[in-house]
């Protein structure tokens, strides 16, 4: 019965996971929409890079969605993180309006579009003119030919027309050399408004499920602890640290989490009852460009027991030419210590601006090994011995919680 609820909770996390990652693979933040005299705040809704460039989602304190297109708004931002500008494209002698991010502004701005093809295209601001495109339309991966257009758009000043020339067209050079242009012009080199990098963040959390474990010994002759012993499904806390590396969205984190949870393992004639701490070290990877609510989970843990109680196992030989006393008295004198892999699958579900709800799933398996004294006699002496046994654990956990 156990088992069932288990996996039944795992398969109500795995609907609920796809469902949103369905539901257009979105995050919310705090955002703006620009109009031709005014701006808007509320909630912007991002998907993917494509979209964006097509269309702004805007959640109004009514809870109200608004699809607002280029031709309808100036543009949107996402806090200090990312703002997009509505800007006419020129392709085969028709115009298009899209959205194209802001990467500087100031005196002159750069902003960057992305085509169907997957190619970046860049786009010059100058003070009163149209935006002009960098890359040459009929050739947009052409970099001798994506110079020559920003050195004539820049005025073809010596110095900053070696420089285009010698270096790579990357995004970043494309940047050092619009700055160079605009402090030159005058006297202020703008600002950055999608290059915003954050300094690491600390976040504290705390998680609470239910989990799935199986016990194993390795087969012997020497005692009955057995291979077969029944599902154990018990619930656990897990308090954790996360250190979110440099990155708007958070795409890298560290988590260190403290797992507290008992299980009692039970085959025909032997019960194990053990509490155990895992301490995992955990790296989270969110692989989706157009989610960061979704995470990979992967990393190592070691595990201790806190305490252990069994009853019922017994040797039949343990070593040779020793002989049990009547007793079979057994009993672990030094706590179980192990250590073992975890791999699971988060979702964060935003429910104000500083709480995500969690919801997470994941499998951990452990090797362990257990020192058992048994009270022996030889030679008509009655004395303590000790055997040390391997074992392995598994763990399925589901677990709900808040991140901070």
């Amino acid at each position: 019965m156990k088992r069932i609820q288990a996996y039944t909770i795992s398969i109500t996390l795995l609907i609920l996971i796809g469902t949103n990652l369905l539901q257009a693979q979105q995050y919310q933040a705090d955002g703006y929409i620009i109009f031709q005299n005014d701006t808007i705040h509320g909630k912007i809704v991002h998907t993917s890079n494509q979209q964006s460039q097509q269309e702004c989602i805007f959640i109004t304190d009514s809870i109200h969605e608004i699809v607002y297109t280029p031709n309808q708004i100036s543009g949107w931002g996402i806090g200090n993180l990312m703002h997009f500008r509505s800007v006419s494209i020129s392709h085969k002698d028709a115009d298009h309006l899209k959205f194209a991010l802001v990467l500087l502004s100031g005196y002159s701005s750069l902003l960057r579009y992305m085509d169907k093809r997957g190619v970046n295209r860049y786009l010059l601001c100058l003070p009163g003119q149209a935006c002009q495109e960098i890359n040459d339309p009929g050739a947009p991966r052409d970099e001798s030919k994506s110079k020559g257009r920003l050195i004539y758009l820049l005025g073809g000043d010596e110095r900053l027309r070696k420089q285009i020339y010698s270096q790579s067209f990357s995004e970043e050079n494309l940047i050092e050399y619009i700055e160079w242009f605009n402090e030159f012009m005058s006297n202020d080199k703008g600002v950055r408004l999608s290059k915003i990098k954050e300094k690491a963040k600390f976040h504290f959390g705390l998680k609470v499920g239910y989990g799935l474990s199986n016990l194993s010994y390795s087969a012997s002759n020497t005692h009955n602890l057995g291979v077969n012993y029944e599902a154990s499904a018990t619930p656990f806390i897990a308090p954790f640290l996360e250190l979110a590396f440099q990155n708007p969205l958070e795409k890298f984190s560290l988590r260190l989490e403290v797992n507290y949870q008992s299980h009692n393992y039970q085959s025909k004639d032997v019960r194990i009852d053990i509490s155990t701490l895992r301490i995992p070290f955990l790296l989270i990877f969110k692989p989706l460009k157009t989610s960061r609510n979704l995470g990979l989970v992967i990393g190592p843990y070691i595990e201790n027991a806190v305490s252990v109680e069994q009853n019922g196992a017994y040797f039949s030989n343990p070593i040779q030419n020793y002989v049990l006393t009547n007793e079979k008295l057994i009993e672990i004198p030094d706590k179980p210590f192990g250590f073992g892999v975890n791999a699971g699958i988060e979702y964060l579900q935003p429910i104000s601006r500083q709480v995500r709800l969690l919801l997470s799933l994941s499998f951990a398996y452990s090797w362990n090994h257990t020192d058992y004294r048994y009270y022996a006699i030889k030679s008509g002496y009655k004395f303590w011995t000790n055997m040390m046994i391997n074992n392995q654990k598994s763990f399925l956990d589901f677990a709900v919680g808040i991140r901070l």
